[in-house]
C-alpha cells in the first residue's frame, strides 16, 4: 500500500486598519495543512515500457469539444488523452478482460482521475468492447508503425 503526503502552502494576507494612523497595511499569514492520501489502482509500468492500469472513455456528448492539443473531438475517431506522451503518439492500447486491442493517437491530457490512465474516444471505447462497463482494466504500449504490418493498422490514426 502506498501513501502519498501532499503539503499545501497557502498564503493568506488580511487587511487591518490602523486607527491611529487611517491607513490599511497586509500582514502576511502562512498556513500549513497536510492531507493524506491513500492511492488506490496506482498506474504502474511493467516490463518492456507497458503500463497497466484503468481506462475511461469520453461521452458522444463531448463530441465537437477542444481537445489540449487544438483538435475537435470527435466520438468516431480512434483517440486518447494520456498524461506524459507526446501529442500524435500512437499508443496500442489492450483491453485485460477480453483481448482486444486498438490503435490510437494522443491528443488530449489527461485522465486526472486516480488509477486511471487512458481516457479514450468513443469509438475506441468501442473497438475494445468497454463501453457497457465504462472503465476497464488495461495494458498501454507506444506502437511502432514501422514494426507492425499493414494489416493491423487502422485507417484514420496514421497520418500522412
Amino acid at each position: 500500500m502506498l501513501l502519498a503526503m501532499l503539503i499545501i502552502h497557502s498564503t493568506v494576507f488580511i487587511a487591518t486598519a490602523d486607527a491611529q494612523k487611517g491607513k490599511r497595511h497586509r500582514k502576511k499569514h502562512r498556513t500549513h495543512k497536510v492531507y493524506r492520501h491513500k492511492l488506490i489502482n496506482e498506474p504502474t509500468v511493467i516490463a518492456g515500457g507497458v503500463q497497466k492500469g484503468t481506462a475511461s472513455y469520453y461521452a458522444k456528448s463531448w463530441t465537437g469539444r477542444k481537445t489540449a492539443n487544438g483538435d475537435r473531438l470527435h466520438h468516431d475517431s480512434l483517440t486518447c488523452a494520456h498524461r506524459t506522451h507526446k501529442f500524435g503518439t500512437l499508443l496500442k492500447v489492450k483491453h485485460v478482460g477480453n483481448g482486444k486491442e486498438v490503435i490510437v493517437r494522443v491528443n488530449d491530457r489527461g485522465p486526472y482521475g486516480r488509477g486511471r490512465i487512458v481516457d479514450l474516444s468513443w469509438g475506441a471505447a468501442k473497438a475494445l468492447g468497454m463501453i457497457s462497463q465504462g472503465v476497464a482494466k488495461v495494458e498501454v504500449e507506444v506502437f511502432d508503425p514501422k514494426r507492425a504490418s499493414k494489416s493491423v493498422l487502422p485507417v484514420d490514426s496514421v497520418g500522412p
